[in-house]
């Protein structure tokens, strides 16, 4: 029994402990960013402070759609952000890069 006990011991003083991870975000950050009418707006979090957020609009196709169909919705734009929070204000990073331009 005195092996087992030793075994049992030395294996929990070698697991490595996992950083503290900061809380998630997100719930925040959609309540924060500004949005359009109707928009939709989708956050999840990528790494410990990043986001990727997506704007997601009714896609209204032409003509009637009918009782039978569903909604669809189009992403309208999406960013990836750095979010930290300082107290109980959200410091707001966009870290998407600038599309490039064909001219």
């Amino acid at each position: 029994m005195e092996d087992s006990q030793v075994l049992e011991t030395s294996s929990k003083s070698n697991t490595p402990k996992a950083p503290a991870q900061s809380p998630d975000l997100s719930n925040e950050i959609i309540r924060a960013v500004e949005r359009q009418p109707g928009d939709r707006v989708r956050c999840r979090r990528v790494t410990d402070s990043t986001y990727r957020v997506n704007w997601m609009a009714l896609d209204k196709p032409d003509g009637d759609r009918g009782l039978g169909s569903m909604e669809t919705y189009r992403i309208r734009a999406s960013r990836f952000l750095r979010v930290t929070k300082n107290g109980e204000k959200l410091e707001i990073e966009d870290m998407t890069r600038p599309s490039v331009s064909n001219n």
